[in-house]
């Protein structure tokens, strides 16, 4: 059969499905009608109208009626938001339409990307990976449930990652330049891919054994390109707040939420936080601007941590756990049970996945610096919405893919070798024996 043949052919039925099936979802559930404004892309959609209306990039406002300036969401998926907004109306049904339609093409080329992922293991891997992200239901969720970058940084790690294995192989300069601009446009729209970032420049180094100085000197150049991206935002910052907040502007916040006296540790809705500050410094923080506040909230983190390592590290261990964990640490949703079917399986496969891929330890071991590195700034700030896990969780589909695919040929292999031992039937022994 010419589609048992033709791989071109499969990777675009999967395309097509993948998206079909997304924008079929949207349609059933109306996922385009958020309850109210806020629900609509939360802090992105908020400042997204600020752009639009020429208040610029900012997020509320003083007591003067001046516009509050804002770093807390990278900048890349707000004016992205607000270059719909501008097309098709803020707020409005269109643009919700626009934008999921738009995250669900994403996740559809992110298939096709996993294949590529995948095939370097075998073609079967590479096939059976796109269509589990094509079918994932936490990718179908996060594509139109909610108006997020999260699908854009799948794709772009995905892609990152590819040129990685790429640079590591063929050591071009050219790729080296496409991967720093890769990270860096990642960077504008999730910061905390850069932790990944200097991982992957040791695992570059580590498996360049013979050629160590070219593997350098790509890193310096992913280095520079990225920066480079970054560059603007970050000036942007400096004279926005007279400080340099590279990307994001609440890191202070995240951890003091994770790490006070008042709130379980592992959920961003706190709604006791004030009880850290006194009625003054309550005061004082309304007035100042975000990076200012911030750096207030981390001094008032680092206190309570180095006050009570003890419950730090336990808190800690506790949000490590909870972010790999498929069971929802702080509310019940109509999703749990999905999300124990769906993710549940695809964790377990994937621990036996890299087990397995212990003979292809190079590109494993690239998914295991993502595995490892990615989720850092989780493990001690808060532990929140299941978006914080995606980006490392859909990589999982990759060493699941390999193990399905490993017990598939496994079982099969024994199968095929049990019925060729199997005695034959007394009828076929009279027919092999019978004389003419």
């Amino acid at each position: 059969m010419k589609l048992l043949q033709d791989r071109n052919l499969q990777l675009s039925m999967i395309f097509v499905a993948a998206l079909l099936v997304r924008i079929g979802v949207m349609f059933v559930m109306e996922s385009y009608k958020f309850p109210d404004e806020g629900s609509f892309g939360f802090g992105y959609g908020e400042t997204a109208k600020q752009v639009v209306l020429g208040e610029g990039f900012s997020l509320g406002y003083y007591d003067s009626g001046a516009p509050r300036a804002t770093a807390v969401a990278p900048p890349g998926y707000v004016y992205f938001v607000a270059l719909i907004f501008y097309l098709f109306g803020i707020y409005s049904t269109k643009a919700a339409i626009i934008i999921e339609i738009a995250q669900s093409l994403t996740a559809a080329l992110t298939c096709l990307v996993f294949y590529q992922l995948g095939r370097r293991y075998h073609e079967k891997v590479g096939l059976l990976a796109a269509l589990a992200v094509a079918f994932y239901p936490p990718s179908i969720m996060f594509s139109i449930g909610r108006i997020s970058p999260i699908i854009l940084v799948v794709l772009l790690l995905g892609l990152t990652m590819h040129y990685l294995l790429k640079i590591q192989a063929e050591r071009r300069d050219r790729d080296a330049i496409i991967c720093g601009l890769l990270m860096g446009v990642n960077a504008l729209f999730e910061p905390t891919v850069i932790l990944f970032y200097i991982a992957a420049c040791l695992w570059l180094l580590l498996w360049s054994t013979n050629a160590r100085a070219i593997a350098l000197k790509h890193s310096v150049m992913m280095g520079v390109v990225c920066i480079l991206c970054l560059l603007p935002w970050t000036i942007r910052n400096y004279l926005a707040f007279g400080a340099f907040p590279v990307l994001k502007s609440s890191m202070g916040q995240h951890l003091l939420v994770g790490n006070n006296p008042y709130c379980n540790g592992v959920t961003f809705y706190c709604n006791d936080l004030y009880k850290v500050f006194s009625p003054e410094e309550q005061k004082e923080l309304d007035q100042l601007d975000e990076v200012r506040a911030n750096k207030i909230m981390f001094q008032k983190a680092i206190f309570f941590i180095k006050n009570d390592p003890g419950t730090f590290a336990r808190s800690t261990l506790k949000k490590l756990y909870y972010y790999w964990s498929p069971v929802n640490p702080y509310r019940m949703t109509r999703y749990d049970t999905l999300r124990l079917l769906t993710y549940g399986p695809a964790l377990l496969l994937a621990a036996l996945g890299i087990l397995l891929t212990r003979k292809r330890w190079r590109e494993t071991s690239l998914f295991l610096a993502l595995f490892l590195f990615y989720p850092l700034t989780y493990y001690v700030t808060q532990v929140t919405i299941n978006r914080y896990r995606f980006a490392v969780e859909a990589f999982l589909l990759l060493p699941a893919a390999y193990a399905v695919v490993y017990l598939v040929e496994h079982f099969r292999q024994r199968f095929f070798a049990a019925v060729q031992e199997q005695p034959a039937p007394s009828s076929t022994r009279q027919l092999r024996t019978a004389k003419p």
